[in-house]
């Protein structure tokens, strides 16, 4: 299945999605509001939610948990990217001023903090232990990775299995 005809064949779907993320990042903090938002509208082609969405195609669909989840997933990869940015000192990201380069270094930090607690806030709303075990991995695995990054920043002699393990 092409990427179009899969996006197509999601396209309510994924438009709910578009929405929950934006209400999810609304905050008393102006602030982070504004990072936030400025993160989201820079685009992606939200190929985590669509794999979400599609796995509930083959089982019992409930939306409402469906949609909890693939916006967490986002929310999880939108904070990993503001994180990185300031770890690479990146100034843009997909042809846009990054938050870092928006604001400042501090801000994309508590602005890559604030999506990620979000992310996990809307995972309270699913009674599944194992879904809420395999995000909070995917974090420490995230995290993990990108200290292996950056300490192998300038080591030219890197073995494979390394390298593998660290973008798993």
């Amino acid at each position: 299945m092409k990427l179009k005809m899969m996006y197509s064949f999601l396209n309510s779907d994924i438009s709910l999605i578009e929405k929950k993320l934006e209400e999810t990042i609304k905050s008393e903090s102006i602030l982070l509001q504004q990072a936030s938002l400025h993160t989201l509208q820079a685009g992606g082609k939200r190929i985590r939610p669509v794999f979400v969405l599609l796995a509930g195609k083959f089982g019992t669909y409930d939306i409402n948990v469906m949609k909890n989840v693939a916006v967490a997933l986002e929310l999880i990869h939108m904070a990993s990217l503001v994180h990185d940015d300031v770890i690479d000192d990146a100034d843009l990201r997909r042809g846009q001023p990054t938050v870092k380069a928006k604001w400042d270094n501090k801000t994309a930090m508590y602005t890559g903090d604030f999506v990620f607690a979000l992310a996990l806030e809307l995972m309270t709303n699913i009674k599944h232990p194992l879904a809420h075990k395999i995000l909070a991995n995917a974090i420490v695995e995230v995290s993990v990775g990108e200290i292996q990054q950056f300490k192998d920043k300038y080591r030219f002699n890197q073995n494979l299995r390394d390298y593998l393990r660290r973008i798993k």
